[in-house]
Formats: structure tokens, C-alpha cells, sequence
């Protein structure tokens, strides 16, 4: 069981009590209500919890967000409007593509340590050849960060991020 199918199933038994005003959640485990509290170094609230005699680390605003819609649909992910990962208010929080919430970071929230013509020249590298584990250590950056940058799941070129943004501002 994944941690989405482990929130909606104690969601219908009952385990948790959430208070979207407060945004506290509390979670019923051996006899009592405990409140579930902490941070991850990335700034979400995020918690510790067993059932069914498994662990799971929780996202406070995934657990607020499915408590009142349901389950997450595949390929999306829950963002923070205003961008302050500790605000899980239910009006803050809203459904978007991995894409647009990337998207909305490059544009509105700058977050990324990375320039867009840095990111040009990542690209240009690994066009030429160069280990994404030799730019990575050129840029003081994750990997990952560059294997994202290079497959355009961060900073996408303008023309791309003008779709993407109309895209989005016809949904909301």
C-alpha cells in the first residue's frame, strides 16, 4: 500500500481529524488522538504514522487536500498557491500537472538556483557529450536536477512555458 492508498483508507475508517481551519490533523492510533506535528528539510509538514503495521511519512497538505477530494489523480500534484509550504489552508491548496507546478515555480515563485540560460548551457553540454554527473558537479547541483533540466521538466524554453501558461490560465 502507498501513502495516497494508506490516507484514503484511514480517511474512511476514521483515523484522522482534520481541521481546516487550524490546518491540524490528528490521528487515532492505540486508544487516543494524537496530533500529527514536523517539517522535512524541502519545508512541507509532513508526519509519521503506522497502520496496519506499516510506517508511512505523510505530506500535510496531501492528507488536508484528499481529506476533502478524494484521491490525487495520476500525474498530478498538489501545490501551494502562495508558495509557503507550512500554509496548508484548503483555499491555498490546488490540483495542477507536474509540469504547470514546475511551470508556476520558474515564473511566479523563483525558487531555483539555476538561471534559464544556465540551463541552456546544461543542455548544450549534454549535447556535446559531458556526464550529467560531471555538469552536475559544474553547477553545484543535484543530478537529478540536471537530468530533469535536460529532459525540459525544469526551466522549459519560453516558447513552451507560454503554452503551458495559457494552458493554465484557462483553468483556473
Amino acid at each position: 500500500m502507498n501513502n495516497d492508498e494508506a490516507i484514503l483508507a484511514m480517511l474512511k475508517e476514521g483515523l484522522f481529524k482534520v481541521n481546516y481551519l487550524t490546518q491540524q490533523i490528528e490521528h487515532f492510533y492505540k486508544g487516543k488522538w494524537r496530533l500529527c506535528e514536523g517539517y522535512t528539510f524541502q519545508g512541507y509538514s509532513l508526519f509519521r504514522v503506522t497502520y496496519a503495521e506499516h510506517k508511512y511519512s505523510l505530506r500535510k497538505h496531501r492528507v488536508i487536500w484528499m481529506s476533502k477530494h478524494g484521491s490525487i489523480p495520476e500525474g498530478k500534484v498538489i501545490d501551494h498557491k502562495n508558495a509557503n509550504k507550512k500554509d496548508n489552508r484548503l483555499e491555498n491548496l490546488r490540483l495542477l500537472t507536474l509540469a504547470e507546478n514546475n511551470l508556476f515555480r520558474v515564473q511566479g515563485r523563483p525558487v531555483n538556483k539555476l538561471s534559464l540560460e544556465k540551463a541552456r548551457e546544461i543542455r548544450n553540454l549534454r549535447s556535446k557529450g559531458l556526464t550529467l554527473k560531471a555538469i552536475a558537479k559544474i553547477y553545484g547541483v543535484y543530478l537529478s536536477t540536471v537530468w530533469d533540466i535536460v529532459k525540459n521538466k525544469h526551466y522549459p524554453e519560453p516558447r513552451r512555458v507560454n503554452d503551458l501558461l495559457n494552458r493554465a490560465e484557462k483553468r483556473f
